[in-house]
Order: structure tokens, then C-alpha cells, then sequence
């Protein structure tokens, strides 16, 4: 409990917490690929995935948060911390954190945090190289903020934030391959999804 009181000290409170648990969760169980049609079939499958997904959900999620805010807390508290991990904390877990990213996404949280563990102790013992990797990554993560102040075609802010993940996952395989990402990642890959992103814009 000391590490929820202390990540929410500078992210919200333990009450917003809760509610915003709740509601992250039920997004997930009642989460439909596609509304349509509302039929008696439809309900039955929604019902199903409800039954499915909610099997150890609250332990599942409960060990998620746990690992999260512990991580976090060790980032804070780093002896030897590089030049942007606040900045790199603040991006991961902003306040709210919970209406931002799916349940799906939330498992990845963790690794994105650890890799910023990992980059940490890296930078210490040499600096340049950190900054010659961050150079790699500063280019998109530029590029996807101009993004995301923009409108595009209807599926395009869900096409930005995809984004946002892979270059969470270019991070990790930069600074800490070891950790391993979800999917092959490569600056060649999100050069294409930035042309398509671009595209795509009004």
C-alpha cells in the first residue's frame, strides 16, 4: 500500500485511483470490436467474453498495478538517473493513467518502465551512447506529437496511438533489448507508419 500512496502523492489520489480502476476494467470486459448488429447472437457472444474475461481479472490486474507502481517507485528513487527519465516517467504514467491505456496495453507498462531501469544504469557508466540512442528515438517521438494534435480519417486517432506504442517498443529494444518487445520493431517499420499516418491526416 506504501507504493500506491506514494505514486499517487504526484499522480492523483487513492480515491480517483479506485474509480478510475473501475472503470478501466469494465471498458475492458464490455469491449466490442464491433457494435453492430444488436442481435440476440451479439449479446450472447458479449455475454461470453464477459464470463471469459473476467476469470482472475481482479488478481491479474491487482499483480499489474502492483508491478507497475513498484517499478516506477524504483525509478523515482534511482541513484544515477539520465538527463530525461522524469520526463520518460511522466510520458508512462501521467496522471489518469488508467483512462489512457487499455488492460490489453497495461501488461506492456511495466517493460516500458523497467527499460527505463535498465537505460538508467546504461547512461551511467556511458553517457554518449545513451545520447546517440535517444537520438534514434527523437525523430518519431516529435513526429507523433505533431500527430496527436491533428485530425485524420475516421480510424486515425486509433492509428496514432498505435504509434505511440511502437515507438515504446523501438525505446525497449534500443535501450534494453533484453527485456524483448511484443513484436519485431525497426525505425524502418515506423518510417512507414508515419508516411501512412501522414497520409491519412485532413
Amino acid at each position: 500500500m506504501s507504493y500506491y500512496k506514494d505514486l499517487y502523492r504526484f499522480r492523483g489520489t487513492i480515491s480517483e485511483l479506485q474509480a478510475d480502476a473501475l472503470d478501466h476494467l469494465q471498458d475492458y470486459l464490455f469491449e466490442r470490436e464491433h457494435l453492430y448488429p444488436l442481435d440476440q447472437a451479439s449479446f450472447e457472444k458479449g455475454c461470453e467474453q464477459v464470463r471469459t474475461r473476467i476469470k482472475g481479472l481482479s488478481s491479474r490486474f491487482l499483480d499489474l498495478i502492483e508491478n507497475i507502481i513498484e517499478t516506477a517507485h524504483a525509478i523515482r528513487l534511482c541513484p544515477h538517473p539520465y538527463k530525461d527519465i522524469q520526463a520518460d516517467l511522466d510520458r508512462l504514467l501521467p496522471a489518469g493513467f488508467l483512462r489512457q491505456i487499455s488492460f490489453i496495453q497495461l501488461r506492456h507498462l511495466e517493460r516500458y518502465l523497467k527499460a527505463l531501469l535498465v537505460r538508467a544504469e546504461r547512461a551511467r557508466t556511458d553517457p554518449r551512447k545513451d545520447t546517440q540512442k535517444g537520438g534514434q528515438v527523437k525523430p518519431y517521438q516529435e513526429a507523433l506529437e505533431k500527430l496527436q494534435g491533428t485530425e485524420g480519417l475516421p480510424d486515425f486517432h486509433q492509428r496514432v496511438a498505435a504509434l505511440r506504442w511502437n515507438i515504446e517498443e523501438l525505446r525497449v529494444s534500443i535501450f534494453a533489448q533484453e527485456l524483448g518487445t511484443a513484436h519485431p520493431i525497426s525505425p524502418k517499420r515506423l518510417d512507414k507508419q508515419l508516411e501512412q499516418l501522414r497520409a491519412a491526416k485532413h
